[in-house]
């Protein structure tokens, strides 16, 4: 495993809190982690030191719904926000510079229909419409490939619900 990779140790001395808080925000979906085949702890060093910088801020970690537009754009991978209808309210920098669309021109649009069509399918919006439907959480992490407007261009996505603001947000990382 690469060393942009830290273990659950690891990233709690870089970020100087327990390991039990490094869990905990891994399970809420504040960090981001992939498991390794014997289901330890994996976090990107990026991720955290992104992490940091908004902790250092002074904003405590929480949802991303608690975050503010500057701080999403501060973020080293997509952020699109949208409610329980659907309509985007939230659309950081980097996805503008890896879609090429104006935030000012997305907020407002359908997510499944207008903005990123090749994701309303079983695989995609069902996935929020059965969280929505059960006011769940969602936070599920797939490979994926978007085909609409540009060429095929592999990415991981997050999928994400909180259920307590009823906000939906697709977290998408380029594959480098």
């Amino acid at each position: 495993m690469s060393s942009d990779y830290l273990s659950t140790s690891e990233a709690a001395e870089l970020l100087g809190v327990g390991t039990t808080s490094i869990k905990r925000w891994s399970e809420e979906g504040v960090l981001r982690c992939m498991k390794t085949s014997g289901g330890h702890r994996r976090f990107l060093r990026a991720d955290l030191l992104a992490f940091r910088s908004l902790k250092t801020l002074g904003d405590e970690p929480g949802p991303l719904s608690s975050l503010t537009p500057l701080q999403l754009d501060a973020l080293d991978y997509g952020v699109i926000g949208f409610d329980d209808e659907c309509r985007v309210f939230a659309y950081n920098a980097f996805e503008s510079r890896f879609t090429g669309f104006e935030r000012g021109t997305v907020l407002g649009m359908h997510m499944f229909t207008e903005l990123v069509p090749c994701s309303n399918n079983s695989l995609v919006r069902a996935r929020y419409d059965r969280a929505r439907k059960a006011n769940d959480d969602l936070c599920h992490v797939m490979d994926y490939v978007f085909t609409y407007r540009m060429e095929p261009t592999p990415v991981q996505v997050e999928l994400r619900r909180e259920a307590s603001t009823r906000t939906n947000w697709m977290l998408v990382h380029p594959q480098r």
